[in-house]
Parts: C-alpha cells; sequence; structure tokens
C-alpha cells in the first residue's frame, strides 16, 4: 500500500480544527492495516473512520493517518435459529449496516459472508443493531473505539453487549483477538495478563491502545411494533414528575430511548432547519412556551399493546400538569424519521455553533458530557442551569443518565468564564461520583476533563506506557503526550 499526500479533508473531523500530516494511508485489507504499522515504526500515527467526531480525535498530531474509510467489507457471517452474527471491518458505516439488516444484502459482501445473509434475507425475523449514535455516517471501528451508544442504552444495555469479538492490530503491527469474558477466563485460556485479550480495554479507548480492525457483532430481534413520542413541558418540574410516574409505570420495560431537549436545544435546529437540507424534514417547533421536551421511543409485542402504552403516556402527562394535546407522535417510519432528525440534528446545529466561534475568534468552546445515575439527572440539570457562565444548550439520554452540555460564548469575556467553568464541573463531578466522557469521547480536546475526574484514568496511562510508551498511537488523544 502506497502512501499518499494528506488533502485538507483529512486534516480534521467535526470540530473543524485542522491538524498537520506528512502522509496518509488507505488500506483495504487487515493485511495492509498490520503492515502500515510495522512500517511506520518509530513514527506517531493518527487513526481516522469517516472523522464525524467532535474532540478533535481523528485531526493528525504529526506523523502519519490511518484513514480506515476503504477497509469497509462483511467478511463473515452466520446465521442460526434466526439469529444472525457479522464481522465486519471497521470502515463500515453505521448506515450501510442498517441498511444491510434492513434488506439482507448490499454491497461489500466477502463471496464467504454470501449463505448466511441469503438465509436471513429469506427468514421471517429481522435484526437490528440497538446502539445508535448520532452520526450514522460514522464507521463502526470509530463507533466502537469511541463507545458510542446512544439512546438505546436504556433498554438495551452499552454497546459491549454487542461485541462477540475484535480484532486489533497493535503498534508494532501484531494481530490478535480480544473478547468479552472474565479476567480468570483469559488467563485461562492463556492470554496477556495486562488483558489485551479483552475486548473492554478496546471499546472506548480511541485508538490510543491499538487499532480496531474488525469487529463481530452480535443484534436483537427486530421490535413489531415501534412508535416515538415528543412531548413539551412549561418548566423541569413538569418534565421531572412525569419522568419518575413513567419509571413506575408498566411501560417502562418497553421505553427504548428517554432523550431530554431543552428549549435553547431546539431552538438550534429550528434556526438552521431552512438552510441544511438534512434538517429540513424536522418538525416545526415554537418553543416559547416550552422550557423542555422529552423524545420517547417505545417498543410493542402487538398494535393492541401499543396502543394502551400510548393511552397511559397521555395519561401520565396530564397527571404531571402537561398539555397531552401538543404531543408528536409518530408510528410510521417516515413519521417516526421526522422526530430523529430533530433529535440527531441538535448535535450537529450545536457543532456547528462551536465551528463558527472558533472560526470567529480562535477559541474552541468546552462541551461537557456526564454520566450520571438516573435518579440524580434533576439535581444535576438544576445545578448546571444555575451556574452557567454564558449561553449553552443542555440535552441527553437522560433515561440513561446521560447528560450533555455545549456552551457558546459571545465574547472574549464568556470564552475565559467558560473555561473556568470547566474547573467548577471537575470538582462537582469529583464529589457527586459523576463520571466524564459518557458518549462523545474524550479526544484532545476534552481529555483534561477526563484527567481530573476518573478514577480509573491512572491505570489507563500505565496500560498505555506499557503499549505504547513513545506515544505514538493517536498522540494526545485521550492521554497527554509526554514526548
Amino acid at each position: 500500500m502506497d502512501l499518499g499526500p494528506v488533502t485538507e479533508e483529512y486534516l480534521s473531523d467535526e470540530a473543524a480544527v485542522p491538524g498537520q500530516a506528512d502522509a496518509a494511508g488507505f488500506p483495504c485489507t487487515l493485511a495492509q492495516v498490520a503492515e502500515f504499522m510495522r512500517q511506520a515504526a518509530r513514527t506517531p500515527v493518527t487513526v481516522q473512520g469517516a472523522r464525524t467526531g467532535l474532540c478533535l480525535g481523528a485531526a493528525p498530531r504529526g506523523g502519519l493517518a490511518l484513514n480506515l474509510s476503504r477497509f469497509n467489507r462483511v467478511s463473515r457471517a452466520a446465521y442460526e435459529n434466526e439469529n444472525l452474527n457479522l464481522t465486519v471491518e471497521a470502515g463500515m458505516t453505521l448506515a450501510a449496516l442498517q441498511e444491510l439488516l434492513q434488506k439482507g444484502g448490499g454491497e461489500n459482501i466477502a463471496e464467504e459472508a454470501g449463505p448466511a445473509l441469503a438465509a436471513y434475507a429469506s427468514g421471517k425475523q429481522k435484526c437490528f443493531f440497538p446502539p445508535n449514535p448520532t452520526e450514522t455516517s460514522a464507521t463502526l471501528g470509530g463507533i466502537v473505539a469511541c463507545n458510542s451508544a446512544g439512546g438505546h442504552m436504556l433498554a438495551y444495555g452499552g454497546l459491549g453487549n454487542f461485541v462477540r469479538e475484535l480484532t486489533v492490530v497493535l503498534g508494532n503491527g501484531e494481530v490478535i483477538k480480544a473478547r468479552p469474558g472474565s479476567a480468570e477466563d483469559r488467563l485461562k485460556a492463556g492470554f496477556h495478563p495486562l488483558g489485551l485479550h479483552d475486548a473492554a480495554l478496546y471499546i472506548g479507548s480511541e485508538g490510543a491502545l491499538g487499532i480496531i480492525a474488525e469487529i463481530s457483532l452480535s443484534f436483537s430481534p427486530l421490535p413489531p411494533q415501534r412508535h416515538s413520542l415528543l412531548c413539551s413541558f412549561k418548566d423541569d418540574g413538569q418534565m421531572r414528575s412525569f419522568q419518575e410516574a413513567l419509571r413506575q409505570s408498566r411501560v417502562m420495560p418497553r421505553l427504548m430511548t428517554l432523550d431530554y431537549l431543552d428549549r435553547e436545544s431546539v431552538d438550534l435546529v429550528m434556526a438552521k432547519k431552512a438552510e441544511i437540507s438534512s434538517l429540513r424534514a424536522a418538525p416545526d417547533l415554537d418553543s416559547a412556551a416550552c422550557a423542555c421536551f422529552l423524545f420517547l421511543e417505545l417498543a410493542g409485542p402487538d398494535e393492541k399493546r401499543s396502543l394502551e402504552d400510548l393511552e397511559l403516556i397521555l395519561q401520565l402527562l396530564e397527571e404531571a400538569g402537561a398539555d397531552s394535546e401538543q404531543v408528536l407522535a409518530a408510528g410510521g417510519e417516515a413519521e417516526r424519521q421526522r422526530l430523529e432528525v430533530l433529535r440527531h440534528g441538535v448535535v450537529k446545529t450545536a457543532n456547528l455553533a462551536h465551528t463558527a466561534i472558533y472560526r470567529a475568534r480562535h477559541t474552541l468552546p468546552p462541551f461537557f458530557d456526564l454520566l450520571v445515575n438516573p435518579g440524580q439527572a434533576g439535581e444535576t440539570l438544576a445545578w448546571l442551569r444555575s451556574l452557567l457562565p454564558c449561553p449553552g444548550a443542555i440535552f441527553g439520554h437522560m433515561g440513561a443518565g446521560h447528560i450533555h452540555l455545549h456552551l457558546f460564548p459571545e465574547n472574549e469575556a464568556q470564552d475565559q468564564a467558560a473555561q473556568g467553568f470547566a474547573s467548577r464541573l471537575a470538582v462537582f463531578m469529583g464529589e457527586k461520583g459523576i463520571m466524564p466522557a459518557a458518549a462523545f469521547a474524550a479526544g484532545a480536546r476534552r481529555r483534561a476533563l477526563l484527567e481530573d475526574t476518573l478514577d480509573d484514568y491512572k491505570k489507563m496511562l500505565r496500560i498505555k506506557q506499557e503499549l505504547d510508551p513513545r506515544h505514538l498511537m493517536n498522540r494526545g488523544c485521550l492521554f497527554a503526550s509526554p514526548i
């Protein structure tokens, strides 16, 4: 595989802050990925997928860029008793996987995977991949490397629940297999005591410990019925009352997603809807009379149960003081997608606002990603609002305890105040036992918050020093480089 010059698009991620690299490689096979790392020797390497992240994780910091977007096949498949398992290469996108699961076929499928996929296509039970991060154009290698599970983790748990095995290329070009399981099981099998063959070591490691080259995935049965709702509330008190009643109701076991959007989040999408084609399908909303919204997604075994669940939700809304007649409900795929456009559009428009600030003042505003006990979510929201140093938007997967805060300082004084807020937030998180970097990864942009608040950070750093003492893999991402 020949190296080539690095064009501008491969020097940054969605944060739009350019890095620097001497050359780039675009492998198409596992052997080429391994050979690239062997040839790189003592040269820093930044691993990239679709570069959809917001944390500068894919922006090179010197050396070489290794882009896996052309390494994108389904390499193996198995189908038995209506259970589908696939092994995909890291450059395959989430959108391509979703299309394949829907249609039972597609492009970039290895010949040996064809028979199993044909059997799946002719079967009655279709599957789906529950992890649903915002960017469907993201690669599966990037999704696993950043541990981006999305809102469905409320019902289906973390992304690791669907990873059966990883093929990982280490910094020296060695190719290993990593699987879930207990440390005792791995040691009995002769695995490395550092845990190099533990899949959990690489899920969320952002390419700093090894390159996730192939992922063996499992799936869940596609629910027979799915409905989405967007509920509005005059204040957070109404929302919290409804949420608590919902948690204690019979609906909770069938709730796939429970996401929170404040007024400012929705306003971001409404302000950009006319000029960004991908946002035009979002429903028109007037947020003036609302403080916040909840996005709900329900799975149902049949239409009768789904209708009963919807009726109960409307009743709980009325009891919490909200107006059930203002609910937007969607059962068909097209209608549900319109609500999804709104929900996912918040991240896109928040990042566009940050990019505009960076271009105007060369300062990249901070954003935060908190993982709290769902019972702490209301308290955390109140605390964040009381101390905001500038305009901001709060949203996230409330049902799973994920809260995202994006700040939008309007001048240099607010730029400084926003950076100071990060220090106060780190103290608050430490006092409350709140975890950082729950969904958006840390990259280079949010590494400092991780260092200040994550108890296991020093353990992770020791493994990094053992595997990559010169910090050549994704230098500056997740770990500060001592070089």
